[in-house]
C-alpha cells in the first residue's frame, strides 16, 4: 500500500465533490497526517528529508515546512544567467524562503553566472525574494562590492517580515573596523530589524 493516494482515488474523491472522503482516507493513513509526518520528519537528517519530499505532495508540503524552519536557503542559486541577462529567481515554495543565506563565495552562485554579475545577484535576492516571507537572512561576503549590493537590495526593500539579519563580514583586514560599509549598517538596522555580526 503506498502512503500517498494515488491518482485516482484523488481524482475520484476529488471529482465527486466530497471533503468527507479525503478526511477520512487522511485519517485512516497516518503517513497522510500532517501532523504525523511532522514528528516523523522531525527526526530525519536534512539529507533524508530533501528525499522524503519526493514521495508525494503531501510529503513534500509538510517536509518543505520541516526544511524551511531547520536550513537555511542557498538564495545565491535561485538565479541564473545566459550571459548577458540573469533570469529568475527560481519558483520555491514560501515555506524554503523563510529563511534565506546569501555569500559571495563563488561557489554559492549557479556556475552560469558570472563573476562581473554576481554583486546584481546579491542586491535582486536581498530587494526581491525576500520581501513577504523570509523571516532570517544569513549574509557572509569577502568582497567590498557585495556588501554595497546587500545595502542597496535593503534600499530597494518595500515591505518585509525580517525579524533577524545575520551578517558575517571576512573584510575586516581591508577595511578595518571603522568600515563606511559598516557604518552604513548601522543606520539601516534602526528601521526594520536587527543585525547580529557572526
Amino acid at each position: 500500500m503506498s502512503a500517498c493516494l494515488s491518482k485516482d482515488s484523488a481524482t475520484s474523491a476529488n471529482s465527486a465533490g466530497d471533503n468527507e472522503a479525503n478526511k477520512t482516507v487522511g485519517m485512516s493513513n497516518p503517513l497522510l497526517n500532517p501532523v504525523v509526518l511532522d514528528l516523523i520528519f522531525a527526526q530525519l537528517s536534512i539529507p533524508e528529508l530533501k528525499q522524503a519530499r519526493l514521495v508525494c505532495r503531501e510529503w513534500s508540503d509538510v517536509g518543505a515546512s520541516v526544511l524551511g524552519k531547520r536550513t537555511f536557503l542557498q538564495a545565491n542559486k535561485l538565479f541564473r544567467s545566459d550571459g548577458t541577462n540573469l533570469s529568475g529567481p527560481a519558483v520555491v515554495t514560501e515555506k524554503l524562503v523563510r529563511r534565506l543565506a546569501i555569500s559571495s563565495e563563488t561557489s554559492r552562485f549557479d556556475p552560469s553566472v558570472p563573476s562581473n554579475m554576481r554583486a546584481k545577484v546579491i542586491t535582486k535576492v536581498t530587494a526581491e525574494v525576500a520581501q513577504q516571507f523570509t523571516q532570517e537572512l544569513k549574509v557572509r561576503f569577502d568582497q567590498k562590492q557585495h556588501a554595497a549590493s546587500f545595502i542597496n537590495g535593503i534600499r530597494k526593500l518595500k515591505t518585509t517580515n525580517l525579524r533577524h539579519v545575520y551578517l558575517g563580514i571576512k573584510i575586516f583586514n581591508s577595511w578595518g573596523k571603522k568600515s563606511p560599509v559598516l557604518k552604513k549598517f548601522e543606520v539601516q538596522q534602526g528601521s526594520f530589524t536587527p543585525f547580529i555580526y557572526i
